[in-house]
């Protein structure tokens, strides 16, 4: 069952991309195909697969992190210089992104 949502996301980021290349949008590829999930989920019932390998991914992604947090240690020193312009855009897209939560999720519960 994790096989077919994995492929669900992978057919959903893969016309994204191909529809964002194909049309020389600056807009990334899985940024599309998350629009376009977003859209079919929409309209359709979510399959059983794609929920279950949603689930697992949600319950994992505190791993996803570690990378970028590894890879913070490693800067080069011409990216130390700039902490408070990169401390400041983490502060603002949080902001915007609890924000944007918020009001998808008063929607949400609007309509029920």
């Amino acid at each position: 069952m994790l096989i077919q949502g994995l492929a669900w996301l992978l057919l959903f980021q893969c016309l994204g991309e191909a529809i964002s290349r194909g049309l020389g949008w600056i807009v990334p590829g899985p940024v599309v195909g998350m629009v376009l999930l977003f859209a079919y989920l929409a309209v359709a019932p979510t399959p059983k697969s794609l929920q279950v390998v949603s689930e697992t991914l949600i319950k994992n992604l505190g791993v996803m992190f570690l990378p970028p947090a590894a890879g913070l240690y490693f800067l080069p020193p011409e990216v130390t210089g700039q902490w408070p312009a990169l401390v400041g855009a983490l502060v603002i897209g949080t902001a915007i992104s609890l924000t944007l939560c918020a009001l998808v999720l008063k929607w949400l519960v609007s309509r029920q």
